[in-house]
C-alpha cells in the first residue's frame, strides 16, 4: 500500500465523512481540508491528502492552514482579579476586588505563524481642519458683538451732560477698529483659509480613498488565495495546489500578495 494513503477518516481531525460512491475528491464537512478519494481492487475507500508538496512530492505532512488554525487555535473564558475603589455616600473610599470576566485565545506557534492577512482600514483618515472654521466663526461673532457694543457706546455717550463729540468719536472708531472690524478682518481670512485648505482636504481624501479601495481588493484576493493555502512541514512552506511556486512562512505574505504564476 502507497505509504501516502491514509485511512477513510479525516486525517486532520478524525471526522467520520460519508464518501459518495461516484466522488473523486471530498471535503471534510468538519475541517474544511480537501482529500482525493482512492479505491483498491476491493472497492475500500481510503482518502489521500489533496495537495502535494511542490518540493518534497508527498502529501503525508500536508494540512490545509484554515484546518491547523481550527485546531491548534481555542478559546477560554475566565476570570482576573482587579482592585477597583468606591465611595460611599460619607465620602469615605475603600477598596474591593472584584473577578472580570476575560476571554482569552490561545494558539500554537504554528498557528500564530499561519494567521490570515489583516483587514485594511476601509476609511481614510480626516484631519480636525474643523478647528479653523470653528475660530473663524467666532472670531466673526467676536467682530459683530464688537462693533454693536461700541456703537452702542457712542449712542449713549451722545446723550450724557459730559458729552464730548471729539473724544466720543475719536474713542468710538479705536473702539470699532480693534473691537469690531480686527476679529471681523481675521475671521474672514480665516474663512478663506479654511476654503483652501478644505478644498486640499478633499482631494486628499478622495486620493486617499482610492489608494484603500484598491488596497483593500488585493486585500480580498489575498484573503482568498489564504483560504486555499497548504502547509507542509517538512519542508515549513506554505503554497496554492496547482501553482508551481511556494514560499516559506516567512514569506507567507508576499506570496499571498503576489498574482499566481502557473
Amino acid at each position: 500500500m502507497n505509504s501516502d494513503l491514509i485511512p477513510a477518516v479525516c486525517p486532520n481531525c478524525g471526522g467520520k465523512l460519508q464518501v459518495d460512491p461516484g466522488a473523486d475528491t471530498l471535503v471534510c464537512q468538519f475541517c474544511g481540508t480537501e482529500h482525493l478519494i482512492r479505491r483498491n481492487v476491493s472497492g475500500a475507500v481510503t482518502l489521500e491528502a489533496f495537495a502535494r508538496c511542490p518540493l518534497c512530492k508527498r502529501n503525508d505532512q500536508v494540512e490545509k492552514i484554515s484546518a491547523i488554525l481550527h485546531k491548534q487555535t481555542s478559546q477560554s473564558d475566565g476570570y482576573i482579579p482587579q482592585q477597583r475603589i468606591y465611595t460611599n455616600g460619607q465620602g469615605h473610599t475603600y477598596s474591593r476586588t472584584v473577578n472580570v470576566p476575560v476571554q482569552t485565545v490561545q494558539a500554537s506557534t504554528l498557528a500564530r505563524r499561519l494567521v490570515p492577512p489583516p483587514p485594511p482600514p476601509t476609511k481614510p483618515t480626516s484631519r480636525p481642519i474643523v478647528i479653523l472654521l470653528v475660530f473663524a466663526i467666532i472670531l466673526a461673532v467676536v467682530g459683530v458683538c464688537g462693533f454693536i457694543f461700541t456703537v452702542m457706546g457712542y449712542v449713549s455717550s451722545t446723550s450724557s451732560y459730559y458729552y464730548d463729540q471729539t473724544g466720543a468719536l475719536s474713542s468710538s472708531i479705536i473702539s470699532a477698529l480693534f473691537c469690531g472690524f480686527a476679529p471681523f478682518l481675521i475671521s474672514v481670512g480665516l474663512f478663506v483659509l479654511w476654503y483652501f485648505v478644505h478644498k486640499k482636504e478633499q482631494e486628499r481624501l478622495r486620493q486617499e480613498q482610492g489608494v484603500i479601495n484598491d488596497t483593500y481588493q488585493r486585500w480580498q484576493q489575498a484573503r482568498s488565495r489564504w483560504e486555499k493555502l497548504y502547509y507542509c512541514g517538512r519542508d515549513d512552506i506554505v503554497f496554492i495546489p496547482g501553482e508551481k511556486t511556494s514560499a516559506t512562512v516567512a514569506d507567507m505574505m508576499a506570496y499571498l500578495y503576489t498574482n499566481p504564476r502557473n
